[in-house]
């Protein structure tokens, strides 16, 4: 009998069998090599293949119950390390991505000492596959608690102060409405840099005028770092870029490299004081998963041994480069850049399948832009492979409308 698995985005069998992964390579069964343009998802900042960090995987202590008082020495570095990168005073550990932000939501619910308070997200945006993270991410909300502001859209530079100007407007309303009537805003969640409709970064000026109405308004401030945080903005956190930090952060992916799943979410001293004196009511089996913890030190170790992310500066002018020689060519309509992460505009919307017909590894555009994420490991072979392959594709598929 004949069972059929579910995959985003996928109707069809999931015949593409892989047999090896390395570096940024994915190897098939049918004997094609494509090329990984989005890092697995924004995870694998090693690359694949990493005997080093695998052989992390098997940790002398395989369990810990985090509900019971019991920790390791790991744990204890790991949660110092995460803490000691930013002015985090304390953190909960998570099962990966989706339930560092319903942890960093729980921090906002047990400072605010309810869960009855709005939470205000900018949509559409991404923040996990929980039912609150895909509500927090969805335009239409089925939680009453949940507030939404459009995302600023724009694609070339000079629209981006007009629209982040009128998604600031609607940020007022929504406050004036709902931060009164003995029921409040709690948090102002919003993704370090806003992925679903492009790569469209913040710019300093908004993130400095987010704290300032988070500050004015009695409002914390919180970020979804899982996708930027560990080097692919050039530091540990996202938020370092635009100088502004948030009084709580989920983070995610890159902590363990993508080699097993882990997360975090950290708050300051402002909310740690508050939730510090009471019982934290929010947990799960792996408390941390142990796994995740010696695959995160490990990764730590590589990181600094090599000075990782000195390296972002030439990794991202080597994506402006690829960038600038497709636009010459109008291959693109234009592109944005932000530290690893890299948005290219095309003619029209491109499926996955077609992309991976010319040997390319990305997920399908949304609203004609391609999403491209890069790795530590990129490196001359890749760029000459990526532009190669890139150009190869639009020079046949470019068709304007």
């Amino acid at each position: 009998m004949g069972y059929h698995e579910l995959r985003a985005w996928s109707k069809e069998p999931l015949d593409k069998v892989v047999t090896k992964t390395d570096k940024y390579w994915i190897e098939y069964s049918d004997g094609t090599r494509l090329i990984d343009l989005q890092s697995g998802n924004s995870a694998y900042i090693l690359g694949y293949g990493n005997k080093e960090v695998m052989g992390a995987l098997a940790p002398e202590v395989n369990f810990v119950r985090g509900n019971r008082g019991e920790t390791s020495e790991l744990c204890i570095k790991m949660t110092d390390l995460v803490c000691s990168t930013g002015n985090w005073d304390v953190l909960s550990w998570a099962i990966s991505g989706s339930s560092a932000v319903e942890a960093a939501i729980k921090m906002n619910d047990q400072y605010w000492g309810n869960q009855s308070n709005y939470i205000v997200t900018f949509t559409p945006s991404y923040h996990g596959t929980t039912f609150l993270t895909r509500d927090m991410s969805e335009v239409d909300s089925v939680s009453k608690r949940l507030k939404k502001v459009p995302t600023p859209i724009w694609k070339d530079v000079k629209d981006q102060a007009k629209a982040e100007e009128k998604a600031l407007k609607y940020l007022d309303l929504v406050i004036k409405s709902y931060n009164c009537c003995g029921r409040k805003i709690g948090c102002i969640v919003m993704e370090t840099l806003p992925w679903i409709n492009g790569g469209i970064p913040w710019s300093k000026s908004w993130w400095r005028m987010i704290r300032h109405i988070c500050d004015e308004n009695d409002i914390l401030m919180m970020s979804d770092d899982c996708a930027v945080c560990w080097g692919k903005g050039g530091d540990y956190h996202g938020y370092k870029k635009y100088g502004v930090q948030p009084d709580i952060s989920a983070l995610g992916k890159s902590l363990t490299a993508g080699y097993t799943p882990l997360g975090c979410a950290v708050a300051n001293k402002k909310v740690g004081d508050v939730i510090k004196k009471k019982d934290w009511t929010w947990g799960h089996t792996w408390q941390p998963t142990m796994t995740g913890i010696s695959a995160m030190n490990t990764v730590n170790d590589i990181i600094v041994r090599e000075n990782l992310f000195s390296k972002c500066q030439g990794i991202e002018d080597k994506l402006r480069s690829v960038s600038e020689s497709l636009l010459n060519k109008n291959y693109i309509t234009g592109y944005r850049l932000s530290g690893l992460l890299l948005s290219l505009d095309a003619h029209r919307d491109l499926s996955q399948e077609e992309l991976q017909e010319s040997g390319i590894v990305l997920t399908k555009t949304r609203n004609k832009s391609m999403r491209i994420i890069a790795n530590f490991l990129w490196d001359d072979e890749f760029f000459y492979e990526m532009e190669k392959r890139l150009s190869n594709f639009f020079s046949i598929n470019t068709t304007e409308g």
